[in-house]
């Protein structure tokens, strides 16, 4: 049986941030994950650039943290874009409204970042440290709890224990099944189609919203390296009923 003081259970972007935070301190820390490894899927070609579907869009705070833990240096030598400008508006033309960096006093709305190079960063940020221990593949199985202690059951590293665990570990947490957590959910009877497109003009770093009767598309402007003067990528997120969106996968 091994013995953490804490263990983070899911290292995807949350749980990363958080063993990032518990780094070079006393306390003995694991964080666990599923998957074998974190590679990361967004790659620079010479010509057309393979991104990864899955972006975030920053919040200055967030940027602020992910600074403090040294990770931010690292995305920075990849590659981000700043939000300048943000448009949306109702496809029928009865309404829209924009938010500006610019009439906030503020350098920047928020930061578009591929998740997989945020934690791509945040993984190596892990490596120079000696308290933080990530262990791969490990899948809980079972959760117990006995005294002051939490016992976790996996598939693959037999028993770990610990004080405190903190469960990271996606919309599908296991962690959450194990304890019976109460769930609120509810079907909106919509599928989101996420892809990258090249536009014919540059976002010039705005993120447009258009609000259609299928639903609502969203662009969010990318970048293709660190100085990217083109601007002609946009990761989008494309919301429709399930028969519609399965008409446009067809079209690809």
């Amino acid at each position: 049986m091994n013995d953490f003081d804490v263990i983070i259970v899911g290292a995807g972007m949350v749980g990363l941030t958080v063993a990032n935070l518990f780094k070079n301190t006393r306390l003995r820390v694991a964080l666990i994950d599923k998957s074998e490894s974190s590679a990361k899927e967004s790659v620079s070609g010479a010509d057309v650039p393979k991104f990864d579907s899955r972006v975030s869009a920053l919040s200055s705070s967030s940027r602020e943290i992910l600074t403090r833990l040294g990770a931010w240096t690292l995305i920075e030598q990849q590659r981000y874009c700043d939000l300048r400008e943000m448009y949306i508006w109702d496809a029928d033309g009865t309404g829209s409204i924009t938010f500006s960096a610019d009439d906030l006093a503020a350098p920047r709305l928020g930061t578009i970042v591929e998740n997989s190079l945020v934690i791509d960063a945040l993984t190596q940020c892990l490596e120079s440290t000696c308290n933080v221990e990530l262990i791969r593949p490990c899948s809980v199985d079972a959760l117990e709890e006995i005294d002051d202690w939490v016992l976790l059951n996996t598939a693959d590293q037999g028993v770990l224990r610990a004080r405190l665990v903190i469960a990271a570990d996606g919309v599908n947490s296991k962690i959450r099944e194990l304890k019976s957590f109460e769930v609120r959910e509810w079907e909106y009877n919509h599928n989101a189609i996420v892809s990258t497109v090249k536009t014919a003009k540059p976002h010039q770093k705005i993120a447009l919203q258009r609000f259609m009767p299928t639903g609502p598309l969203a662009l969010l402007p990318l970048s293709s390296s660190v100085n990217d003067n083109c601007q002609m990528y946009s990761s989008i997120v494309w919301s429709a009923e399930p028969a519609y969106a399965e008409s446009l996968m067809d079209m690809t």
